[in-house]
């Protein structure tokens, strides 16, 4: 079977060095905790509630987003560096300085660009065919993923990483946890007291509000409402999901077109 180009496969290696690397710093920051949000506490008398205000966002590293931006540019090379052996193979000479701005894997979105593409012109065309079956049109969106956080880390911003909230859960607190009030009589009583003002507060801002019956001068509920989330990228896309399957992705290519090499 013929061997991936050298280049190809140091970088792939190289992308997936950064991704272990990132994922591992994360794995270190948050332990084994998911990403939470922290809250701080204060009873309304007015309304009869206990009043849960955001005090603690999970920190995202800046050094997160430069890992993730050095990974994406080498899966992006990966891809390209595939496409410079297969266009060495056809043309059987050092592609021109014309050649050269001609020969870069195709990540196209629109079906209908896809016949006469300037980057098809310079590789077999039964090789071209195989690259259709990633583009988001047949229903692949990895490469776009890839296309979309290469050309924004390359040409405009540091590759960012924030925490975005994704649900929450609420458990129905112990007895124990109410202290000058008293609890409802089922769970059902207790989620119906629970009223939501925002799943993903800033800073001070409020939460939500769980109303109670007060039985003594200092009402407050011993609770922490668990809010969860996840590191992201992009388009609000997970970053260790994200950068996983773009790298599956590439590696499925390189594999695919062995034959062509």
């Amino acid at each position: 079977m013929p061997l991936l180009p050298t280049s190809s496969a140091t970088k792939l290696a190289w992308a997936q060095a950064h991704v272990g690397n990132l994922l591992a710093d994360i794995g270190r920051a948050r332990g084994e905790d998911h990403p939470s949000i922290g809250f701080s506490r204060h009873y309304d008398p007015e309304d009869r509630a206990i009043v849960f205000s955001a005090n603690r966002v999970p920190e995202v590293s800046d050094k997160w987003g430069l890992l993730a931006g050095d990974a994406i540019h080498n899966f992006r090379c990966v891809l390209d560096h595939l496409w410079w052996a297969l266009a060495l193979k056809k043309l059987r000479h050092e592609p021109t300085h014309k050649e050269t701005k001609e020969i870069q894997f195709p990540i196209v979105d629109d079906p209908a660009a896809w016949s006469g593409h300037r980057f098809l012109k310079h590789v077999d065309p039964k090789a071209a065919d195989e690259a259709k079956a990633f583009q988001s049109y047949a229903g692949r969106d990895e490469l776009s993923m890839l296309a979309f956080l290469s050309n924004r880390d390359k040409h405009r911003l540091i590759q960012a990483a924030f925490y975005v909230p994704s649900g929450m859960l609420f458990r129905v607190p112990p007895t124990a946890a109410y202290r000058d009030c008293l609890p409802h009589a089922d769970e059902f009583a207790f989620i119906g007291s629970v009223r939501l003002i925002n799943s993903s507060p800033d800073l001070g801002a409020e939460a939500l509000r769980i109303n109670v019956a007060p039985a003594g001068p200092n009402p407050d509920l011993e609770y922490e409402p668990d809010f969860f989330g996840y590191i992201a990228i992009g388009g609000h896309w997970e970053i260790a999901d994200t950068l996983t399957r773009i790298g599956e992705t590439v590696d499925e290519i390189l594999r695919r077109f062995q034959s062509y090499l």
